[in-house]
């Protein structure tokens, strides 16, 4: 049977599961005076899962919160999975907020957009938000079919400037082109994908319509033209506008006998030409292309240890099209050494290099291990290479180096 109607099936009819985790969080960022934010920062991370099955039926309760004693505006609760679902064999029947994953690759995934993040934690691992879906998945032509309204598209949370992930926008409003400022519009959005496997190779098909919360323009739609110059009008409303975009695309995995490669692309066509006053002038959101390569090489010791070797390779297409991110044209270089012994310890490094010219990319390494059965704890080092600024609202990395030690619960 098909993955996504055996995800849930785990558990017996009349039964509820509860799972959840406490995070202690602590990082410390490098010395750069006193400029008002916070070099050390705490937080407490909590989730909780509950699942309740009766039947063909089922209930989901996925949330996610943060509390920092410094920093106020990361004390959120937001929706995960939280959704109820109705299925047999043939389909399955979701309404609710849902966490969609389109990740094949480690680094660069184009499909994988549905969710809003956020940034407050990690630019390379944002948390993903909840998404209000109302869709059907089936099981046809070999495959998993899904096809999903997306009514009501969640807005991206960005850091406070109190934050060395700072920006100095955290006050300004999210807008959606051709909507109302500091509005979250109900909108005809839709999913559409289908997902095969084969002996030697999976595929993954996917077309969409909705708002495309990796590219933001930091400005006014409330402008007038004197004398040939542009100008924002008395009352104008400055946000961080997003906008509505078709996305199409595919990514293929072929599995080798000892190693895998993976390839994949998306298009993106934005449906306004709305033109919006920033600080460079009128400028509207480009279509553009992102092409990605990949490879992993599984490697087997002779001590037990086994590791994995991930390279992958990014491509914005056209080079004049602003990047969705830190970089552009890209190369991604990991390696994960999983020790397998009883306490699951792990060692992970990773860099990315913008082999453009920008001179932009990071280095992460970090260690988890177990501890008794219920903990696990995880330090770190995060150092960014950065010396043009990150795209809007995020500022320049430059100054947020820093060390994190993790200590995790579960429960």
């Amino acid at each position: 049977m098909c993955a996504i109607f055996t995800d849930l099936a785990s558990h017996a009819i009349g039964e509820t599961s509860n799972e959840g985790s406490l995070t202690l969080e602590t990082r410390q960022f490098e010395s750069y005076g006193d400029d008002g934010t916070f070099e050390n920062q705490r937080s407490l991370l909590w989730e909780h899962k509950t699942e309740i099955v009766e039947e063909s039926n089922g209930l989901v309760f996925g949330v996610k919160g943060r509390y920092d004693d410094q920093d106020h505006k990361r004390n959120i609760t937001w929706p995960e999975d939280l959704y109820f679902y109705q299925k047999n064999e043939s389909y399955k029947f979701v309404v609710g907020y849902q966490i969609f994953n389109y990740s094949y690759m480690e680094a660069f995934n184009p499909l994988d957009i549905l969710n809003a993040r956020q940034y407050d934690t990690s630019i390379l691992n944002a948390e993903k938000m909840g998404e209000l879906s109302l869709g059907l998945e089936a099981y046809v032509f070999d495959g998993d079919l899904k096809l999903y309204l997306l009514p009501r598209p969640a807005k991206p949370y960005f850091p406070s400037s109190s934050s060395r992930l700072r920006t100095d926008l955290d006050q300004v409003s999210i807008a959606w082109l051709g909507g109302e400022v500091d509005s979250s519009e109900w909108d005809d959005h839709f999913l559409f994908s289908f997902e095969i496997s084969f002996d030697s190779f999976d595929a993954q098909f996917l077309v969409s319509k909705n708002i495309d919360r990796r590219k933001v323009l930091v400005g006014t739609t409330d402008y007038q033209e004197i004398s040939g110059n542009t100008f924002p009008t008395a009352d104008a409303d400055f946000a961080l506008y997003f906008s509505e975009q078709l996305i199409t695309g595919a990514i293929v995995v072929y599995n080798f006998e000892s190693f895998q490669i993976k390839g994949g692309f998306a298009s993106h066509t934005y449906i306004p030409d709305t033109e919006i006053l920033t600080n460079s002038g009128l400028t509207s959101f480009e279509d553009y292309s992102e092409l990605v390569f990949g490879a992993e090489v599984p490697i087997s010791h002779a001590n037990g240890f086994d590791s994995s070797v991930f390279v992958e390779y990014q491509k914005i297409i056209p080079d004049s099209v602003s990047a969705t991110g830190a970089l552009q044209n890209d190369v991604f270089l990991a390696w994960k050494l999983n020790f397998n012994d009883p306490t699951g310890t792990e060692i992970k490094t990773a860099m990315t290099y913008d082999i453009s010219g920008n001179e932009e990319g990071f280095v992460q390494a970090d260690f988890s291990r177990r501890y008794l059965s219920d903990f696990k704890y995880t330090i770190g080092i995060l150092s960014y290479l950065n010396t043009e600024s990150y795209n809007p609202p995020l500022d320049d990395l430059d100054e947020t180096n820093h060390i994190y030690a993790n200590l995790t619960y579960f429960y």
